[in-house]
């Protein structure tokens, strides 16, 4: 075949990690549909270019793209991607309908497809999609989309598989080599800003609180499993909270901003189970095909949850839950949707998928 005849699609997802991982049936069934094009793939992280290599799917370049950490090796990378005159551009679901126009102007592919250039995007579809489908719909134009349901699915490097499985026995006596591991992902979640414009005023719209993960902790510390606390370096300041629960010898191991994203996907994959709140580690967990367990209120599990048959969510019953793309998203003081949930309620989940009961 000739090469220069080859068609060229360019996808934008410069986002987050669960954002990410959510994008992976999509990329998935545009390769499927065209397995001789050219496939770039634009990516906010090398974080997301992890996921996307370990997706195994044949992407042609990942490119590491973070439009607003230098503006003039921004404008610089932009130009190049127009003068590669891409036939079909796509964006990710979550883009907005503004920022996706603008940049697909800048690089002006032949044609546009997907949910933007009809003036929708994720937060304009009103709960009926999960980010999953929102994505599917997305390149429906060019691709004919299964009936069935797509799950992320990301693989493991064995050779890191066995760095972290050397690391969690290192502290721990052989004994505990049977043991049942239980990951915790300690974080309140991405934060939202106040002010979008001036990047100011974080507020952690999706966190259960860390007082709820110490206790949560010091409960399973006390049980015969091992605990493993995972999060990256802006998590790293709230292990000040849980300092006396991971420096006494026990069996509770500190991950927290000691992992790479593919050392970090080789321990959840080694967890039996990992809890957290809706942040883009449970989407990893479950893509790799371990249970989680994650603690919901102002976004919709059926929209946000991990998309995977092994997802089970936390949630209380309150009338204001689900705010997620209003103002009391960002402006609740309360959050009774997260703070009503008993931590005694999650350990139940925990036990019950411990004893295979889900």
């Amino acid at each position: 075949m000739n090469l220069l005849k080859r068609k060229k699609i360019l996808v934008e997802l410069m986002h987050g990690i669960g954002d990410t991982v959510c994008a992976i049936p999509m990329l998935k069934v545009l390769r499927g549909n065209h397995p001789e094009a050219e496939i770039v793939v634009l990516t906010k992280s090398d974080a997301g270019k992890d996921i996307i290599a370990a997706s195994h799917i044949n992407i042609d370049k990942v490119y590491v793209f973070d439009i607003y950490k230098n503006l003039g090796h921004s404008i610089n990378f932009l130009l190049k991607l127009r003068k590669y005159r891409f036939d079909y551009g796509i964006s990710s679901c979550i883009t907005p309908v503004k920022k996706a126009k603008m940049f697909m102007e800048f690089i002006n592919p032949k044609k546009w497809i997907g949910l933007q250039k009809k003036g929708l995007f994720f937060d304009l579809l009103e709960d009926k999609y999960h980010f999953v489908e929102a994505n599917l719909l997305s390149i429906q134009e060019i691709c004919k989309i299964p009936s069935e349901k797509i799950y992320p699915t990301i693989f493991v490097q064995n050779d890191v598989k066995d760095k972290i499985q050397k690391m969690i026995f290192t502290y721990l006596p052989d004994e505990y080599k049977s043991k049942k591991i239980v990951g915790i992902c300690i974080g309140n979640g991405d934060y939202s800003l106040k002010n979008r414009y001036l990047r100011t005023g974080k507020v952690y719209t999706r966190g259960w609180g860390i007082e709820n993960i110490t206790t949560l902790i010091k409960y399973l510390k006390s049980k015969d499993v091992i605990v493993c606390l995972i999060g990256g370096k802006a998590e790293e300041p709230l292990i000040k909270y849980i300092q006396t629960e991971v420096t006494t010898k026990n069996n509770v191991i500190n991950f927290v901003g000691k992992t790479t994203m593919k050392e970090s996907i080789a321990l959840v994959s080694l967890c039996d189970c990992v809890i957290g709140v809706d942040t883009g580690m449970q989407h990893v967990a479950a893509a790799v095909g371990t249970s989680t367990i994650s603690i919901f209120g102002s976004t919709n599990p059926q929209t946000h949850g991990a998309y995977a048959k092994n997802a089970q969510f936390v949630e209380c019953e309150c009338n204001c839950k689900y705010c997620y793309g209003t103002n009391s998203y960002i402006k609740c003081k309360e959050r009774i949707c997260l703070q009503q949930i008993k931590v005694q309620t999650v350990v139940n989940y925990i036990n019950n998928v411990l004893e295979g009961k889900f």
